[in-house]
């Protein structure tokens, strides 16, 4: 079974960084870099085939592990935090001598809010922000996780670190993940299985760490400062959501209200028999999007992609 994809490795400040960048057979000078950052509990590997179809448009494209993700290592204690995913993207691209490159960043989940928060906060850097199923606006946590998380760190650390919770994960625990399982390949579902049972701690210690970092439920701030650093100087076209209807992580009824509110112009793809792994349930659909924006150069291009983000009613949604 597959573990995780090895690239090349660079040292960082946070540890090693796994990264891989794809060159189309033809680019032209001064192209924007394409920079996919993954989920949390993911890996590089998640935008493996998505790279083929963006090489085909000529724009290079730059994956790469997230600390304490896939092949990255972490050498802190702590939480992880956003400006700790913003200097690692910094480090790498300092490292390839691409920090004047533009930037065409494409996030899933935790890798979508990365990507806001690093449009935001760098503004001038970026061009356009594929954002997929983001997060900042997941589902609530029940009390008991509210109160473990905040209350008790040290002790879930270290239930999470010292007993083998790999014995209690199910197979179906993945499987729930998708609208509809059936007409999936089942390798995806493999493959998660496999890497959830031999990479348990690693993952396990990671999730506590960005839940501890990161506002993964009610963040309005970031998504004001996207509005007011970044839309305001790339305007509305800056920006496309891919939503899936289903999504149970982040879901639409969360996320809707708030993409409404900062930049109700802007388009978005919704796909009706998905959840929150649109790049797997949706592949062809969401991939041919994806590089639809990616590639697109006016308005008029930019205005055939999915409907706009004011169009739907939240009452809509049942």
């Amino acid at each position: 079974m597959e573990k995780y994809e090895s690239g090349t490795f660079i040292q960082g400040p946070l540890g090693r960084i796994n990264y891989s960048l794809s060159k189309p057979a033809t680019s032209m000078i001064g192209s924007p870099l394409v920079v996919c950052i993954h989920g949390l509990g993911n890996s590089m590997s998640y935008y493996k085939e998505l790279v083929e179809f963006i090489n085909a448009v000529n724009l290079p494209v730059l994956r790469f592990d997230l600390p304490g993700h896939g092949l990255s290592s972490w050498y802190c204690f702590g939480n992880l935090t956003p400006q700790d995913c913003i200097d690692q993207i910094d480090t790498l691209l300092e490292s390839l001598n691409m920090s004047n490159i533009p930037l065409y960043l494409v996030g899933t989940s935790l890798g979508g809010l990365i990507a806001i928060y690093y449009a935001a906060h760098k503004p001038d850097r970026v061009l356009k922000v594929s954002a997929i199923c983001p997060a900042g606006f997941c589902a609530r946590l029940s009390i008991f996780h509210h109160f473990a998380l905040n209350y008790i760190p040290l002790l879930a650390q270290c239930i999470y670190y010292i007993f083998p919770l790999h014995w209690f994960i199910k197979k179906e625990r993945y499987i729930r993940d998708y609208y509809n399982p059936d007409k999936l390949d089942q390798k995806i579902i493999e493959r998660r299985y496999f890497r959830g049972c031999c990479y348990s701690k690693q993952l396990r210690m990671t999730s506590l760490r960005v839940a501890r970092g990161f506002n993964l439920w009610s963040n309005h701030q970031v998504y004001s400062d996207l509005r007011d650093n970044y839309i305001a100087i790339r305007g509305h076209t800056g920006i496309c959501f891919f939503l899936g209807l289903h999504d149970e992580v982040t879901p639409l009824s969360n996320l809707l209200p708030e993409i409404q509110r900062i930049t109700p112009k802007s388009r978005m793809c919704i796909y009706r028999e998905c959840k929150h792994q649109i790049l797997e349930e949706c592949r062809q659909y969401a991939i041919k999007d994806i590089v639809e924006y990616l590639k697109a150069s006016s308005d008029i291009e930019y205005n055939s992609i999915g409907i706009p983000v004011d169009s739907l009613n939240i009452k809509d949604l049942g």
